[in-house]
């Protein structure tokens, strides 16, 4: 992975490393800490795991144990986001931190990963400009997925896969956790549903790994870049990379109520009713049909997504 070259732009780049993130003008040095780039980079934010450096080191150096080297993977403590979004001005920042304030009402730290947000003065290739990060919570866990392809068996998969070896440690008995899924499942979503019908907003639930179940059968949302205002009218709003996110998460939503869930009929649901009307999911289609497109062809080039 080459460094990022000098004169560009941190929030330009898809692959950054631990050297770029310590040479950050607002970053202390610290010899304790690594910073390693999480499998899951965003479209709106780089995603950092946040290292003891010790326990990286163990990774490549190995621990000797009854005989036998192991090379235990360090755990992150923390998540850094760095947005990639440009802000004109503090109250912009402070708007997007107010969307995330409405999603801590709503879901409080029960339901998603809490992040401490802060601004920051960022020296670019362009002089000093706004950067908005989070120190987001580590949450460990099984994906649970809108547009799983067997939906009946998802939970009792995620469940025995919740009891395998790396989740032992904080592991809650194997005959109440699918029972407890089932019971945060329901919650989640009655949390999500109030957040849509009283505060007009909804969190990004169409991507896959945005949501995950954990060893002690807690249901969290772990990407929090993109909650969106969300308007019961008929005009399909897309976000600013060009997805129409508020449409697809509300089908994302109601295919996790459909699927999940004792209530089967939600046909009588009157922002599903809006939502999914069979017209406007077909001109939701076409979008994020050319949003794909336009996105393989970034990557094809080379370049950034859009």
């Amino acid at each position: 992975m080459m460094p990022i070259r000098p004169g560009t732009d941190i929030r330009d780049h898809t692959d950054i490393r631990h050297a770029d993130i310590v040479a950050l003008n607002f970053m202390r040095p610290n010899d304790k800490i690594f910073f390693r780039r999480h499998y899951r980079h965003g479209l709106r934010s780089h995603i950092m795991e946040v290292l003891d450096a010790r326990e990286r080191r163990l990774e490549s150096e190995g621990v000797l144990k009854d005989g036998l080297l192991f090379f235990p993977r360090a755990r992150p403590r923390k998540m850094l986001r760095l947005f990639r979004r440009r802000f004109d001005s503090a109250n912009q920042a402070m708007a997007e931190i107010h969307r995330l304030q409405i999603l801590d009402h709503y879901l409080t730290p029960a339901f998603y990963a809490p992040s401490d947000e802060f601004i920051v003065d960022y020296q670019g290739p362009a002089g000093y400009t706004i950067m908005l990060c989070g120190l987001q919570e580590y949450i460990s866990g099984e994906d649970l997925d809108p547009w799983h392809h067997n939906p009946e068996n998802q939970l009792p998969d995620i469940s025995r896969r919740l009891t395998s070896e790396p989740y032992r440690a904080k592991q809650m008995p194997r005959p109440k956790l699918l029972p407890h899924i089932r019971q945060q499942v329901a919650g989640f979503i009655e949390r999500v549903k109030r957040m849509v019908k009283e505060a007009h907003h909804i969190p990004d639930l169409a991507g896959i790994g945005n949501i995950l179940v954990t060893a002690a059968a807690q249901v969290k949302l772990v990407d929090i870049n993109n909650v969106s205002r969300l308007w019961f009218d008929h005009r399909i709003r897309v976000d600013d990379k060009g997805y129409p996110v508020c449409d697809k998460s509300v089908e994302a939503l109601s295919l996790l109520e459909k699927h999940l869930t004792p209530r089967i009929d939600i046909k009588h649901d009157t922002v599903y009713r809006m939502f999914l009307d069979p017209q406007r999911m077909r001109e939701v289609r076409r979008l994020e049909l050319s949003f794909n497109r336009a996105f393989t062809r970034e990557a094809q080039s080379g370049a950034e997504p859009p």
